[in-house]
């Protein structure tokens, strides 16, 4: 498993770098089937993640893969789950926040997740039974391939004791949304919201700087 987190790490990694080469750049957008955009900095990250991958012999859902139909992908016990790029309107708006997501999984269980911002270079994995890490400056620590849980630090969830915060999508707020924070702010004081856009927002919640993702 120490292994295929490492893996997981340096793809993360590399697909992110990728991404930097259109970062604040004009960029044509595509609209797929589903009506969400799609960019090249999208392709460059799914095509280094599954370089990187394809040599661990596991089966890869990505979501910008031809994926295989579900007569086949039924019988996998095990495979890799990945956003190339999480937060492409994000991207496109020239935001920090976007970010590049894997995981494993395993008869429907997470074996291990990996999350890096490149902009932010922040990276977030966990393994499942152990524990959960954050990594800052990620792309320039040089033994962080060697042993990852080892120069990570470990996350906690703890959050402030007084104050309640809530992360928000800024792209994807929805007036359901809105009600749901309206109804906490009048029973909770000290209620803070805070917007971001992409997995961050489950990152933050993992680390103890929010305490609620409607």
């Amino acid at each position: 498993m120490q292994q295929l987190l490492r893996i997981s790490i340096e793809a993360c990694l590399k697909a992110g770098e990728a991404t930097l080469a259109y970062y604040g750049k004009p960029v044509h957008v595509d609209i797929k089937s589903d009506n969400s955009p799609l960019t090249k900095a999208d392709l460059a990250s799914n095509t280094v993640i599954n370089k990187y991958l394809i040599e661990t012999e596991i089966p890869i859902l990505s979501e910008e893969n031809t994926q295989a139909g579900y007569a086949e992908r039924k019988h996998w016990q095990k495979l890799w789950v990945v956003d190339p790029l999480d937060g492409t309107k994000e991207f496109i708006k020239k935001r920090k926040e976007y970010t590049i997501n894997i995981a494993l999984i395993e008869n429907g269980n997470p074996l291990l997740g990996v999350i890096y911002a490149p902009i932010l270079d922040e990276l977030f994995f966990g393994l499942a039974g152990i524990a959960s890490y954050k990594l800052t400056n990620a792309s320039k620590n040089k033994y962080l391939l060697n042993d990852p849980m080892e120069v990570a630090e470990k996350i906690t969830g703890h959050t402030s004791p007084t104050d309640l915060i809530v992360v928000a999508s800024k792209s994807h707020l929805s007036p359901e949304t809105e009600k749901f924070i309206k109804r906490i702010e009048e029973k909770a004081s000290g209620l803070r919201v805070k917007s971001y856009g992409s997995s961050l927002k489950l990152c933050r919640l993992a680390e103890g700087a929010a305490d609620i993702y409607p």
